[in-house]
């Protein structure tokens, strides 16, 4: 009973995907959930829908002040519709009406192409990026995505690649039971030993000296 609430009530991974930007890992991480969904009731799948719905709403004003009201709502009413066999399509629609909110990771700044990048950085920190893989995904030059991340992030590519990384994987250290290995993999290091190297030179810390639990 303790493992079934824990599952259907606390979704703290999905939180912190979603609240940095990352719904490409999100979605799949909710699939994975579909499937044990699966021999709940009907009841227990709302609930459980419900509780991921107002717990990014109140992530999200926690940690930004900002309160996504009109999304919860738009979701909450998404849930009525609910049923054994559409939970998958509203689930993965209420991270997606979530993700389309994320204006406060780019809010602070004013291009337009860095506005693009950063979206799509934080959608696949755990695939393989590069910075030729975004400048063909937004259409640009990597030249000058490379002088205008130097200009108006005032870091590198690859400097701000790395620290969106280490923060997506301290947060899931501080608010999940996840594996080293899961998280490193969940945040684009391919081992755990490279994902501890580059942890401890960012945060000057091991990633296990803060690890939940």
């Amino acid at each position: 009973m303790i493992y079934q609430n824990e599952f259907l009530l606390n979704h703290r991974e999905l939180y912190v995907l979603i609240y940095n930007g990352n719904l490409k890992t999100a979605l799949l991480v909710f699939s994975e959930h579909c499937n044990q969904l699966e021999q709940f009731s009907l009841q227990q799948i709302r609930l459980y829908l419900s509780s991921l719905n107002h717990g990014i709403y109140n992530y999200i004003l926690i940690n930004e002040q900002i309160s996504l009201h009109d999304c919860c709502v738009k979701n909450d009413q998404l849930l009525l519709q609910c049923s054994s066999t559409n939970f998958h399509t509203i689930g993965k629609t209420i991270l997606i009406n979530y993700s389309n909110c994320k204006e406060y990771l780019i809010e602070k700044h004013e291009n337009e192409h860095i506005k693009k990048a950063i979206i799509y950085i934080h959608n696949h920190l755990g695939d393989t990026l590069s910075l030729q893989s975004v400048c063909e995904a937004i259409n640009l030059n990597h030249c000058y995505l490379c002088d205008l991340f130097k200009r108006e992030v005032h870091m590198t590519f690859s400097e701000y690649v790395l620290q969106q990384r280490i923060n997506l994987a301290k947060q899931l250290l501080r608010t999940t039971n996840l594996s080293m290995t899961f998280i490193a993999m969940r945040c684009g290091f391919n081992t755990v030993s490279y994902f501890s190297t580059c942890f401890k030179k960012i945060e000057g810390v091991t990633p296990s000296s803060i690890k939940r639990g």
